[in-house]
């Protein structure tokens, strides 16, 4: 397939978006299908609100979890096999911590985006990151311009 346009994760035509994995297409959004495209910064989740609960939770439970399970006082005092059992726990804690940490800075990273609306009401949010750093974002906004007169909305 012959693309205008080429990231990792999608790629434009004449005849429309197509979603890419590992190169290859997996989902066609014809420009027919299309409502509107905006070319914003913001996140790249589909669901920011609900990333951002499942942070929360994860950091209120790696907390919650730390503070019952692990009483420091007497972690340092172990004898026998039990330190390996408290330096498991630790590794739960952090991982927990880490993931809940990582969604919320995956939500809260504002970086440049496209947003495809179609006409059935779904969306679809591309990172924008390789376009800029091949310097070829102005030229990717007059294609989009282009392909797709008065439904595009370009802020950046």
């Amino acid at each position: 397939m012959r693309y205008l346009f080429k990231t990792k994760e999608f790629g434009l035509t004449l005849s429309g978006f197509y979603l890419l994995r590992s190169g290859f297409s997996y989902k066609e959004l014809k420009h027919d299908e299309v409502q509107e495209v905006k070319i914003t910064r913001g996140t790249i989740t589909k669901h920011p609100i609900r990333t951002t609960l499942f942070g929360l939770l994860f950091i209120l439970v790696s907390v919650i979890f730390s503070i019952n399970v692990l009483n420091i006082d007497k972690f340092f005092y172990l004898e026998g096999q039990s330190y390996k059992v408290a330096w498991g726990i630790i590794s739960i804690v952090g991982f927990l911590l880490a993931l809940g940490i990582a969604s919320l800075i995956m939500v809260f990273k504002r970086q440049p985006i496209i947003t495809v609306i179609t006409l059935n009401g779904s969306k679809e949010v591309f990172s924008l990151k390789e376009v800029i750093t091949s310097n070829k974002l102005e030229e990717f906004k007059k294609l989009i311009k282009q392909l797709f007169k008065g439904r595009c909305a370009c802020e950046i």
